[in-house]
């Protein structure tokens, strides 16, 4: 069975979706939703690339990389505050 990269389900077993028989705000839900999931990952992926980093590491940015940068430093100052 072939698996997704980043879940490690299978593909079979993933729940299917008929978008057809959807209304307009079960569509805008939906859109929230896969929106929301989206950007869970892509801050869970900053995360963890964020921890490989160790004090003294020299790091560097480019512009693809800004707004992962501006989330990271947000992230960095509240866990500072809290400290």
């Amino acid at each position: 069975m072939p698996e997704t990269k980043s879940s490690g389900r299978s593909l079979a077993s993933t729940m299917k979706i008929d978008i057809d028989a959807l209304s307009e705000s079960e569509l805008v839900d939906l859109n929230h939703r896969i929106v929301e999931r989206l950007r869970f990952i892509n801050q869970m992926r900053a995360h963890r690339d964020m921890l490989e980093f160790g004090i003294g590491d020299r790091v560097g940015s480019s512009p693809i990389a800004a707004a992962a940068s501006k989330a990271w430093s947000r992230a960095i100052t509240r866990k500072r505050s809290r400290l």
